[in-house]
């Protein structure tokens, strides 16, 4: 079997977890790496016993750090020849002989890195409506789901902006490949059809005949929860509709995207009905909720 690594990437929140999730399962002669912590809850097939973020943070260098959080503020590391083959051989000694499949969406931002480190690996690139993708990225109203880029730290104007530009980056990414060794797995195919998908993904990239395939299609499932009013309120009442518009527009159009959220299901009442039900789901447990009903 071809042994050169896997590494899944993508946009953060367009299935990057989900493809981890599917590549170890596919076969027990693959070591999953990817950059979660609570793997047990998260990514289960990973069973590495690392994390592979901090297997950047800890072999390279960075111009930019936060003490405070422990991290890096852009995830874009300052790279030598050594470095990188320092981590080549970490990594390979984590796998025991086993193909590795590493898993981080930050992985877009060095491309290049990853080339020098694996000449040749195969990348599965997770693609995703930008739309949806920016609801999933933004609705917590919070930063973690961003990529940590120099543009998405210096220029974004909101946390909306700074998604759309995460998305414009990752997808530039993919755009400039060329496609040589990468296979796109589009996130509403996944989930249509897990079978035909999972298997024209293992035919390119000539996986055979693998031994958890049957497994591994069970995987993709479609969130319970699939209104988008909040990205659609998002972006109505934006004042940086122009600037968001900018980022997706190229990367849309090139891959058959709409430009605007207005496609998507989801309604005003549809989203306060889901707001109560959330809070309900916190204060009773779903036995509490059967006896009030």
């Amino acid at each position: 079997m071809n042994n050169a690594p896997i590494v899944i990437t993508g946009c953060p929140r367009s299935g990057t977890k989900m493809m981890g999730r599917v590549f170890g399962t596919l076969s027990k002669d693959f070591c999953l790496i990817s950059e979660h912590s609570n793997k047990s809850s998260e990514i289960p097939e990973d069973q590495s016993g690392v994390n592979d973020q901090e297997l950047w943070w800890n072999n390279f260098k960075y111009a930019h750090w936060s003490e405070q959080f422990n991290r890096p503020t852009i995830d874009q590391p300052i790279a030598d020849h050594v470095s990188v083959r320092l981590l080549r051989d970490r990594y390979l000694e984590i796998a025991e002989g086993r193909r590795l499949v590493i898993k981080n969406p930050s992985h877009v931002l060095n491309i290049n890195i990853i080339r020098e480190m694996f000449p040749e690996a195969q990348f599965v690139y997770c693609l995703r409506d930008p739309w949806t993708t920016m609801h999933s990225m933004t609705k917590a109203g919070r930063e973690g789901f961003l990529l940590r880029s120099e543009r998405v730290v210096n220029e974004g104007k909101s946390l909306l902006h700074k998604a759309a530009i995460s998305w414009n980056e990752a997808v530039t990414s993919l755009l400039q490949s060329g496609h040589e060794a990468w296979h796109t797995v589009r996130y509403e195919e996944v989930l249509l059809n897990p079978r035909a998908v999972i298997e024209q993904m293992c035919d390119s990239l000539s996986l055979g005949s693998l031994e958890g395939f049957e497994n591994a299609v069970r995987i993709p499932k479609p969130s319970a929860n699939q209104q988008y009013f909040y990205i659609k309120n998002a972006y109505r009442n934006s004042p940086h509709r122009v600037a968001i518009e900018a980022e997706i527009q190229k990367g849309s159009l090139a891959l058959n995207y709409p430009t605007t959220p207005y496609h998507l299901p989801g309604t005003l009442v549809e989203h306060c009905v889901d707001k109560v039900n959330r809070k309900l789901s916190k204060v009773f447990s779903p036995r509490d909720r059967k006896t009030a009903a």
